[in-house]
């Protein structure tokens, strides 16, 4: 079923989504080295969600924890700390449009309280059915996104409506004016 699948929303904090699989992909490639070692700058530390915010600048964290606090907690500074390591906003943006992404797009810094970062649900369909099929990053990958994403810590949305035994690995978003979440639902 569609239902205004191809309009244009806020994409909140489910922005992360295509942010870790341009990340995943980019390791895959071998264009990121998964043992990368970050460092919290003034320029990308972010409120809202998250705890990366109250560490001190300069603290350095590696690459795998700041992908993982990115999806389970949201934070909002692992987010920017990867987007920067990408190559920023503009290489992201590039890399969704070359997955056939036409309404997602990062347009400001997290957190975009404001709701610029924009996305549609056909967007994030489309994408994570990319990711299941194994062409945007190989199977450990896949495997290691899906794990991270089954972590996620709220559970209001989504996980509402499944049955006894289904798996969900997804993300949530919630600015206030929008709540979001998308993922992806195995059943036994």
């Amino acid at each position: 079923m569609d239902f205004n699948g191809g309009r244009n929303f806020a994409a909140a904090s489910m922005i992360k989504v295509p942010v870790l699989v341009a990340l995943f992909s980019a390791i895959d490639r071998g264009d990121v080295d998964p043992n990368t070692i970050l460092e919290i700058t003034p320029e990308l530390v972010a409120g809202g969600s998250g705890y990366l915010q109250y560490r001190p600048v300069g603290t350095k964290l590696k690459l795998m924890e700041v992908a993982e606090l990115m999806i389970i907690i949201s934070d909002n500074t692992a987010t920017n700390m990867i987007i920067n390591l990408l190559g920023g906003k503009n290489v992201v943006n590039k890399k969704f449009t070359s997955w056939g992404m036409r309404n997602t797009v990062i347009n400001n810094w997290l957190a975009d309280l404001s709701g610029t970062n924009r996305t549609s649900p056909y967007d994030l369909v489309y994408l994570l059915a990319r990711v299941e099929r194994g062409e945007l990053m190989s199977d450990p990958w896949r495997q290691k996104m899906r794990k991270i994403m089954e972590r996620t810590k709220t559970k209001t949305l989504l996980n509402q409506g499944l049955p006894p035994g289904a798996k969900l690995a997804h993300k949530t978003g919630d600015i206030g004016s929008m709540v979001g979440d998308t993922g992806v639902v195995t059943t036994v």
